[in-house]
């Protein structure tokens, strides 16, 4: 994804092969600040609450993110759920507008 650095919309859905890697690997290429995503869709893969920890680590740097879709992470529970907290009420917080999670 680098090499595509106007790239503003990003998604992989319902694909429960992602697991713990596939979130380290999401992770770096959201912690790189040649991109200017505006809306990441990972919804229906299964997410736990650690491999949202993962994610949200590396979306602090994400500065022109403003939609995050996360509907049906079934595995996500309430740590999960504080950790977006953190992430979207921290200093240098990510101005995610639109949060998708049921």
């Amino acid at each position: 994804l680098t090499g595509y650095p106007y790239l503003e919309e990003f998604g992989v859905s319902e694909n429960n092969l992602i697991g713990r890697d596939g979130c380290e690997s999401l992770g770096t290429i959201f912690r790189s600040s040649a991109l200017y995503l505006k809306e990441v869709v990972l919804c229906g893969n299964d997410f736990d609450d650690e491999d949202l920890q993962t994610l949200a680590t590396a979306l602090t740097n994400a500065t022109t993110l403003q939609s995050l879709w996360l509907s049906s992470n079934r595995s996500i529970a309430a740590a999960g759920l504080r950790t977006l907290s953190q992430l979207f009420s921290s200093a240098s917080a990510c101005p995610v507008e639109t949060l998708h999670i049921e």
